[in-house]
């Protein structure tokens, strides 16, 4: 829980441990509160330019920015550890 506070503190962005979700406290999982997306526009892109391939950074930069950009603060976040 400390992580989580931390983190929303630091960057804004919210995360609850995953035992608030019935998992495992010793999983040390965790879950990020975040649609703010088109899922039927995401869905059908995957469907038709990623059918063949794996989706990407970039699927997920141009589907679900404040997504992608909340991982980039978090991984300059927990670089500064």
């Amino acid at each position: 829980m400390e992580l989580c506070h931390a983190l929303l503190r630091d960057t804004g962005i919210a995360m609850l441990p995953g035992y608030e979700f019935g998992r495992q406290p010793d999983e040390l999982t965790a879950r990020i509160a975040l649609v703010d997306f088109d899922g039927a526009r995401a869905l059908q892109a995957a469907s038709i330019d990623y059918l063949t391939s794996d989706l990407d950074d970039a699927f997920v930069e141009n589907f679900a920015p404040r997504l992608h950009q909340a991982f980039v603060r978090m991984q300059e976040w927990f670089g500064t550890l």
